[in-house]
């Protein structure tokens, strides 16, 4: 087979399309490893074809598109310093068109995308500064193009996704009334482009992810009332999703992920509905994560819902083997996803759990030992999100 470099160009660009095509395909169905195997050769053949032609504007946006399905993946499957070193990859090659046409309000809104992207990524590895400087940045720009023009629905959507991101960061720092603020702006934006497209399942995604952020971060805060009205809302648009389209794993996903969150709020004011709804979240994920061992997207949904049934008021013996089945998903995502700052809070909060049940005073302070492991680092590089704080405290002081 003839190199890369000594085909026709037209023939390297067909070729990588088709990687492309087989490695979306791939990813639907659920299978990430071959997905990013073809992402990746996809992204090969078009960076050769642009180091050949590099002022060449549509082989320029041909490597941003792999790029930014590439560093997707690539965060869902847990790489993040990967996805952020695709998304850094690709900056330079959005902000050079951007130079070259400043009023190309196309170019102008992938940019805004890339540092959104760029920002989530640095955000989930737990450069919160960073991140957060990038999806205002982002944010600021989104801004611009919705003043431009009110009635492009696209734009609208980006500002939004932003916002709700940037709410993400501000609740990792511990301002939860300003991670509010970003997603209630958010909720604001989706509402109003569902009621002028109600039959948009994007849309009713969007306002399902909403809700369900509310929901977290209402329960954060301790406003109970507001969470449970919030995560309610999420599951019944999520309920509505996977019966409208049963093969979308994601869809899947979200709704397992919103089943747990909810059920966990409630185990200790409706337990009968709190194990209901927890035992069938952790059905949906384990039927995902067993079908893509390598998506640690799937497995942090089923480490919350082990976590969960931990929660409930079962013997001990059945919360010690949720907890045992937790803790050997966590540590071994944690060695896997060396740069993310979820992981390590997962160990700690199953090592605590098992301290809590434990009636060995040595099991019990191997276990708080264990969750100080996971976390002081974390702390000490400024990477510790707010909500896993006090469980530090507690591991230090031996409660």
């Amino acid at each position: 087979t003839a190199s890369a470099s000594s085909r026709p160009a037209e023939d390297v660009l067909a070729l990588s399309t088709s990687h492309l095509k087989l490695g979306s395909i791939s990813q639907i169905r659920g299978d990430s490893a071959t997905a990013l195997a073809e992402y990746r050769r996809a992204l090969r053949l078009r960076e050769t074809l642009l180091e050949a032609q590099p002022d060449n504007v549509e082989l320029q946006e041909r490597v941003l598109d792999v790029q930014k399905e590439l560093a997707a993946l690539q965060t869902q499957v847990g790489d993040d310093k990967a996805a952020t070193e695709t998304y850094q990859r690709a900056l330079p090659v959005i902000d050079a068109l951007v130079r070259r046409d400043p009023s190309n309000t196309t170019w102008k809104r992938s940019r805004g995308n890339l540092l959104a992207d760029l920002g989530f990524a640095l955000l989930d590895s737990g450069d919160f500064k960073g991140g957060l400087a990038d999806l205002e940045d982002a944010i600021e720009t989104q801004q611009e193009l919705v003043a431009y023009d009110a009635k492009t629905a696209t734009w609208q959507f980006d500002l939004s996704r932003s916002y709700t991101r940037a709410g993400d960061g501000y609740l990792y720092t511990g301002a939860i009334d300003d991670g509010i603020a970003r997603y209630q702006q958010a909720l604001e934006l989706r509402r109003a482009l569902a009621a002028r497209d109600p039959k948009s399942v994007p849309y009713q995604r969007s306002l399902a992810f909403s809700f369900a952020k509310l929901g977290s971060a209402y329960a954060e805060k301790g406003v109970v009332p507001r969470a449970i009205e919030s995560y309610a809302e999420a599951l019944a648009l999520r309920e509505q999703l996977v019966a409208g389209s049963p093969t979308q794993i994601m869809f899947k996903n979200e709704l397992a992920s919103t089943e747990i969150a909810f059920g966990r709020l409630l185990v200790s004011r409706d337990a009968k509905r709190a194990e209901t709804l927890i035992a069938s979240g952790l059905a949906r994920a384990r039927a995902l994560a067993a079908s893509d061992p390598i998506n640690l997207e799937w497995k942090e949904t089923l480490a919350q819902g082990l976590l969960g049934s931990a929660e409930l008021p079962r013997p001990v013996p059945a919360r010690e083997a949720a907890l045992a089945e937790a803790l050997a998903i966590t540590t071994a995502a944690t060695a896997r996803a060396g740069q993310s700052m979820h992981w390590p809070g997962y160990v700690a909060e199953t090592q605590a759990k098992r301290a809590d049940l434990a009636t060995d005073p040595k099991l019990r302070a191997s276990a708080l030992q264990a969750v100080r492991d996971a976390l002081a680092p974390l702390a000490k590089a400024g990477r510790l999100p707010a909500s896993r704080k006090a469980l530090l405290d507690r591991a230090r002081s031996g409660r």
